[in-house]
């Protein structure tokens, strides 16, 4: 089964792609210099449905909004989502959501008050040491945590114990 997951945002969205728990493409798009916010969210979610109608994903795995205090950044997440969600139904393709400490913890490398920027360097480490990637852009490599996520949880792929890295 072929999935694509995708770490949303407005200025630069993560994706990659498993097929059968294994790691096939991973990339983002970076639209941060495109200031105008309306033009950039159509540009968005125009690259990312190109994306999927390239890969023609069985399921897309997407994260989750929650709560934030920009409420225009809120929002825009919101129809971003709502616009993949949409092409997605059209196209018959599954959408899963999670939410970013759901794959953290099935990953193991969630911390009950943890900043934000230490989960995101262990995903960062998470790529190289689990799948032997290169460094990677924060979305991207944020992606493909959520994707091997998945794959954890659905018994497809057996995370390796690595020192400082997996807790219990």
């Amino acid at each position: 089964m072929m999935r694509m997951s995708l770490d949303a945002s407005s200025t630069c969205t993560g994706w990659s792609v498993f097929e059968d728990g294994k790691y096939v493409k991973s990339g983002y798009v970076d639209l941060h210099k495109d200031k105008d916010s309306e033009h950039r969210l159509y540009e968005m979610a125009k690259q990312i449905t190109r994306l999927i109608a390239y890969y023609k994903p069985h399921k897309i795995i997407l994260e989750d909004t929650y709560s934030s205090p920009n409420v225009s950044t809120l929002k825009t997440l919101a129809n971003l989502a709502g616009a993949i969600k949409f092409y997605c139904y059209l196209h018959e393709i599954d959408v899963e959501m999670i939410y970013p400490s759901e794959w953290r913890k099935l990953l193991k490398i969630q911390e009950k008050g943890a900043k934000r920027d230490a989960l995101k360097n262990k995903a960062l480490v998470l790529c190289q040491e689990q799948l032997n990637m290169p460094m990677l852009e924060i979305d991207e490599a944020e992606s493909v945590c959520i994707n091997l996520a998945a794959a954890v949880r659905d018994g497809l792929f057996e995370l390796k114990e690595v020192d400082g890295l997996l807790g219990d």
